[in-house]
Formats: C-alpha cells, sequence, structure tokens
C-alpha cells in the first residue's frame, strides 16, 4: 500500500513548496520529487496510508490473474540477485512491485514491502501470504535471517524452485499429449457420426435384404447420436460421475484411496513414485544444506508432497526420528521408500555428507522420472494408434459390407 508524505521542498524558481506526494516509501518520494518536479527536498513527513490507492488497485484485480509458480520462481531470482548485490530489502520489494504485471502479486509485495517497513522480519512478512509463499519457503527465509546467509539462501531456494518447475512443466507436457490426442478422436467421431454417417444410414435403411451386424450397430449408434434426450441424458450421467469422483477425492477416504491407487499402477505408479522421492531427496539436500535438523525437515514434508501415502509415511519417519531411531535404519522399514533412497542415506551419514548424497539421488530419480515419461508415451501412442484404427475399421466395415452384398446380389 502507498503512503502519504508531507514535505517541503525548493522548487526550480528558489521558492519554497509545501505539499504532499503519494509513494510506497519516504525514499521513494524523495526521488521522484527529485527527477519529476526538480524539488531539492528540505523535509519530509509521513501522515498516512493512500486507501485510495489501495482500492483503485484492488478493483483493478481481475479474477484469473493468480500467481504462478513461474511468478514465484522470476520473483524469487531477481529478488536473490538484488540481495546477493548488496541493495536493501525495501528497495529491492520497491523495483519489483513497480515491474511486476500481475496486480495480485503487486499486491503482496507491497504488503510484504509494509510489513517490513513496521520492523517485522522478512520471514514473517513472506509468512503472511502462504497460498503464495509455501511454509518451506518462508522457513528458509528465517534460516537466512537467523545465519546471516540470506543471499546463499535465496540462491539455493531459486535453484530448486527452477529445478521443480522445469520437472513439473515436462510431467504437465507428457500428461496433455493423451489428453488432446483422446479429445480429438472423439471430437473428430462425433462429428462423423452427427454430421456424415446420417446420409449413408438412410441410404442404408432403404436398402433391400437383411443388414450385416456391424451395420445394425452402427445405425444404431447413429440414432443415439441424432435423438437429442439421449445425448443430454448421456452428457449429465457423465457429469454427475465426474461430480461424484470430484468430491469423493475431496473426502479424506476417498484421497488415501486415490493415492494408493496411483502408486499401484504399473509403470503410471512408478513414475508417481519416482516423482514424490524427488520432490523429497531435492527438498531435504536444500533444508539440511541450509542447516535444519532431520526431525524440522520431515515436519515439513507434508507441505511439498501432495500423496497421503507419502505423507503418512514420513510422518512415521519423523515420529520414529523424533524417539531417537537413526534415519537410515527408518527409511529402510518402509513400504514405498526404495532401497536406492536408503542406501545413499546411509552413504550420507558414514560420509557426512548427507546434503550431498541427497542432491545426488535426486538426480538419479530425476533421469528416471524423464526415463519413465518416455516410457509411458511409447506405450502410449500404440495404443492410440491401435483404438483409432478399430474404431475407423468398424465404421468402414460396416459401411460396406451391405454395399458389397448387394453388388454380389447384382452380380
Amino acid at each position: 500500500m502507498k503512503k502519504i508524505f508531507q514535505y517541503t521542498a525548493i522548487a526550480p524558481n528558489r521558492k519554497h513548496v509545501v505539499g504532499t506526494v503519494s509513494s510506497v516509501s519516504e525514499y521513494e518520494a524523495i526521488a521522484e520529487l527529485s527527477s519529476k518536479q526538480r524539488y531539492d527536498v528540505i523535509s519530509i513527513n509521513y501522515i498516512g496510508d493512500d486507501t485510495s490507492a489501495f482500492i483503485a488497485d484492488k478493483k483493478a484485480l481481475q479474477p484469473k490473474a493468480k500467481v504462478s509458480a513461474q511468478d514465484v520462481y522470476i520473483f524469487t531470482k531477481e529478488f536473490s540477485l538484488m540481495v546477493e548485490a548488496g541493495i536493501p530489502l525495501e528497495r529491492c520489494l520497491t523495483v519489483l512491485s513497480d515491474f511486476q504485471d500481475n496486480l495480485n502479486f503487486k499486491l503482496i509485495i507491497q504488503s510484504i514491502q509494509e510489513e517490513l517497513s513496521k520492523g517485522h522480519p522478512l520471514s514473517y512478512a513472506f509468512g503472511k501470504h502462504p497460498a503464495v509463499f509455501t511454509p518451506v519457503y518462508t522457513a528458509l527465509l528465517k534460516i537466512g535471517e537467523t545465519t546471516g546467509k540470506m543471499p546463499y539462501v535465496l540462491d539455493e531456494l531459486t535453484n530448486y524452485l527452477e529445478r521443480e518447475l522445469n520437472t513439473m512443466r515436462k510431467v504437465k507436457s507428457a500428461m496433455t499429449y493423451p489428453v488432446f490426442v483422446m479429445g480429438s478422436t472423439i471430437l473428430v467421431l462425433g462429428l462423423i457420426m452427427v454430421y456424415y454417417l446420417p446420409g449413408f444410414v438412410a441410404f442404408l435403411d432403404g436398402m433391400d435384404g437383411k443388414m450385416p451386424m456391424p451395420t445394425k450397430i452402427l445405425i444404431s449408434i447413429t440414432n443415439i447420436m441424432q435423438n437429442p434426450f439421449i445425448v443430454g441424458g448421456v452428457i449429465m450421467g457423465l457429469l454427475l460421475l465426474y461430480y461424484i469422483y470430484y468430491n469423493f477425492s475431496h473426502t479424506m477416504v476417498g484421497k488415501s484411496l486415490i493415492d494408493t491407487i496411483k502408486l499401484k499402477l504399473p509403470v503410471i505408479g512408478n513414475f508417481y513414485k519416482s516423482l514424490y522421492m524427488w520432490q523429497f531427496s531435492r527438498f531435504f539436500s536444500l533444508m539440511y544444506k541450509s542447516g535444519v535438523d532431520i526431525n524440522q525437515i520431515l515436519v515439513f514434508t507434508k507441505d511439498i508432497i501432495p500423496n497421503t501415502a507419502y505423507k503418512d509415511t514420513f510422518e512415521e519417519c519423523r515420529i520414529q526420528v523424533s524417539e531417537g531411531e537413526p534415519f537410515d535404519l527408518v527409511v529402510r522399514s518402509k513400504q514405498f521408500i526404495p532401497g536406492i533412497f536408503y542406501s545413499f542415506v546411509r552413504l550420507g551419514i558414514e560420509t557426512d555428507e548427507l546434503a550431498y548424497a541427497m542432491e545426488k539421488v535426486s538426480v538419479i530419480y530425476e533421469d528416471q522420472i524423464n526415463l519413465l515419461l518416455e516410457t509411458i508415451m511409447t506405450l502410449i501412442e500404440p495404443v492410440f494408434m491401435v483404438l483409432v484404427s478399430v474404431v475407423v475399421g468398424f465404421v468402414v466395415i460396416s459401411l460396406f459390407l451391405p454395399m458389397y452384398s448387394l453388388i454380389s446380389n447384382m452380380g
């Protein structure tokens, strides 16, 4: 939120002037008066918040202007570079706010700046926006404040966000392809059955003789597609099923069941296991390098892994570690934690390089994710090709069988 300052200054004509200016900080107000008005400021005092500017900004917000992971990454990277260059925190936030296109994010940055101006720590200011900056993010900022290594922590956090963003992009891209192909296939077949086949069906209905079974099935399907009540009923049924699934998946029992099924599916289950272990190992390496103990890392794990089976697994690990059991022996006994992870944990503990070991095992999991994505795509493509071929082949056979019979009879 901008603030109102009352100032006394000397104008270019050497006369004394008194007025007010709205700006995010005293420093910015003086800079604005000097550059735009060419005033030499003698004194300046804060007299209140500029609520009108805040309300105007709030009205300008668009519902779709959400803060994405990409926005957070770019902000963190720029913030890290500016802090490393020795620029004061408030000045960094002022610059980042001024050049922020996302109005929601702009207000959030201004809110953080306001908290800093009140004397609150950076971690506290960021922590007031958990929907944008996760508890993990703010915890790392607190570590940077405590240790005095804020530039190092921000640099590590930037690298972490970048790797996570790139990997999740690959995952989303791979998952988008089959959905696009399936949707395109259904759309094309629907258009053929609604606009193209009815003419053929009318012709076939007018033919004498017994129709082959595939042709009868095709005629029945085409007639159904022409009936708006049946089509509407099917669409309503599908929407109802989706509504039931959506609500069930948001219950504790439903989410737990769906998350467990995901991990047990062939190929896809291995992909999800590698994805979650990659997230955990990258996160563990970052936190441990920053000075967070293992028990606290396991507390934060619930905020980075969405799967309930893994949440429960790492919560069990946390309880056992807090009771004094060695971390390597704890992870060894867990169903969803692979043996390779245990091996790297044990090696890291023995060599006193646990953070380095976790970073290396995360690279292995990242390679597994890429390999499994390629495998999934390799399997999906022929499945869709066969499916489309079967459907198209069925339509062609259904259309030409009666015509072939008619020509044979004429012969």
